[in-house]
């Protein structure tokens, strides 16, 4: 039997190559159930063949990370975030939910006009001073995550006091204008259809041009008039 410090001839776990590696090293992979591989090109090698395709929690995106580490995170309890700066959103999230929940733990909650809208919002004083809109902290209670980065929180039946979970979506910006001009919006925050300004019935969004409250049908119907008017008037 080979002694602790004796080198030996194995092969690598990726390539098939032969080659020498001292046999308390083999071992000590062989029993925790890793690999030995020759290079380091081969590790990295098994380690893309071992990735899988995970989404992060705090701006959604895809991103590719090895078995490996996702069993340690998931071990750990710790969010899958595809780089720093989202961990450390998140940390900070996890951080200010322990000390503000969804009611505030009886924080004094005040009204504050929404950034110039007529619309006034539930707020509690955070521990900066800076003011913590309430939908925003009852919608990542709800979700256990964070507000997505790009995204709003938008009130379904356009009350902005009604603070219940049911009623809070996260939407794009631009989702939330639409929202807001009478689109119809979904769960997921995608806009579905609404009732046209000129013939009043209810259409799909691909029945709509891609500015204007107008369905297609109508406008084309208005251009042929007009048309006809020109013709009509040379």
């Amino acid at each position: 039997m080979a002694t602790r410090g004796a080198i030996i001839i194995t092969t690598c776990d990726q390539c098939g190559t032969a080659f020498e590696r001292r046999g308390c090293k083999v071992r000590y992979a062989r029993k925790r159930g890793q690999g030995v591989f020759c290079s380091r090109n081969c590790v990295q090698a098994s380690l893309r063949i071992e990735a899988i395709v995970l989404r992060c929690v705090v701006c959604g995106e895809s991103f590719v990370r090895d078995r490996c580490r996702v069993a340690v995170s998931e071990r750990k309890h710790q969010a899958s975030c595809c780089s720093h700066r989202c961990s450390m959103r998140y940390r900070r999230w996890q951080k200010s939910r322990r000390t503000t929940g969804p009611f505030a733990y009886g924080l004094p909650i005040y009204q504050k006009d929404g950034g110039g809208m007529r619309a006034a919002y539930d707020c509690i004083c955070g521990r900066d001073g800076k003011p913590l809109w309430l939908h925003h902290i009852v919608w990542e209670h709800a979700h256990g995550i964070p507000v997505p980065v790009g995204c709003v929180v938008h009130h379904s039946n356009g009350d902005p006091l009604d603070n219940r979970p049911g009623n809070l979506v996260a939407v794009t910006p631009r989702n939330h204008r639409r929202a807001h001009a009478g689109w119809e919006i979904t769960n997921d925050g995608e806009c579905v259809g609404r009732n046209c300004s000129k013939c009043g019935q209810y259409k799909q969004m691909d029945g709509f041009p891609p500015k204007g409250s107008v369905c297609k049908r109508c406008q084309t119907m208005r251009k042929n008039k007009q048309k006809k008017s020109r013709r009509m008037a040379a």
